[in-house]
């Protein structure tokens, strides 16, 4: 049995630990509403990247295929090394074991450590593996700029002609999946796409720059708004996965209070009603004299 003082003890330590909950709780909830708005504000970026391609292919009627020669391929896995977001590493590391599946001679680049050491354990050891910082305080445009410079190196160094992404994607307002997108090649149709898409003015605005650098341009930033995208997503995720485990852990925070909090009142009750019992019967021992 413990004493009143010992249950006390364990029930400041347990007020003291909601507390704590209750903070990365509403941290996880307000990083959650912040990469919502960076997602959104990405796809002002990515209509006027698609607006450069249409103006590009209304005047060139060449046609312009992004799929070339047969070349090897490159997969970025999005993981974190932050902690309290449950299985979102494993899930992303299995969805992209499926997909690589271990055959020919594939670059992949893993984007934090621990999904690096699970795709290791696998026995795919990633080509490149960019650490997470502890805290984005920097946003995420640097590590962008590295991926992106490994890609140019790998693109020219490893013959790349195909880049495919892996992240977790948020599914709705609490749970997220793994998904996957192929940035390079282009999917089929999405030029064409663009191409036939109605211009909202009267005519199509012209170019003057060279053709081939100006496709080049647009590429190049076609890609940058697909990672930036897809990061943000894992962030998105990432964090709700951590606003989840903070409400499972407030639940039961909050119970194991409830509980140490009646164990408490017994265990004092039953000390008053000791002592009670105690001056009774000194009481009583006293008349006796």
């Amino acid at each position: 049995m413990q004493s009143p003082e010992e249950v006390k003890r364990k029930l400041s330590g347990a007020e003291s630990l909601k507390s704590i909950v209750r903070t990365m709780k509403v941290l996880a909830a307000v990083n959650v509403r912040q990469y919502e708005k960076m997602s959104a504000a990405v796809d002002s970026y990515n209509e006027i990247v698609e607006m450069g391609f249409r103006v590009f292919l209304g005047a060139d009627e060449k046609k312009h295929d992004l799929v070339q020669e047969k070349g090897n391929s490159a997969f970025i896995i999005l993981g974190s090394d932050m902690g309290m977001c449950g299985r979102f590493n494993d899930q992303i590391a299995s969805h992209a074991l499926e997909a690589i599946g271990g055959k020919g001679d594939n670059a992949v680049m893993a984007v934090g450590d621990k999904v690096s050491g699970k795709l290791e354990d696998a026995g795919i050891k990633p080509e490149e593996t960019i650490i997470y910082p502890a805290v984005l305080s920097a946003g995420i445009v640097p590590l962008l700029r590295e991926i992106i410079l490994i890609i140019d190196r790998w693109r020219e160094t490893r013959n790349i002609n195909s880049i495919t992404v892996f992240y977790n994607k948020p599914a709705d307002s609490l749970s997220y999946s793994a998904a996957s997108k192929m940035i390079l090649p282009m999917e089929p149709g999405y030029l064409e796409e663009l191409r036939k898409r109605e211009w909202k003015s009267n005519s199509i605005p012209i170019y003057k720059e060279d053709s081939v650098k100006l496709f080049s341009s647009l590429v190049k930033n076609y890609i940058y708004v697909s990672l930036y995208r897809a990061f943000v997503e894992s962030l998105v995720s990432e964090n709700t996965a951590r606003l989840v485990s903070m409400q499972a852990a407030e639940k039961h925070t909050a119970e194991r209070i409830e509980e140490l909090t009646l164990e408490y009142n017994m265990e004092r009750q039953d000390a008053i009603t000791s002592e009670i019992l105690d001056i009774i019967a000194g009481a009583e021992a006293v008349e006796g004299k």
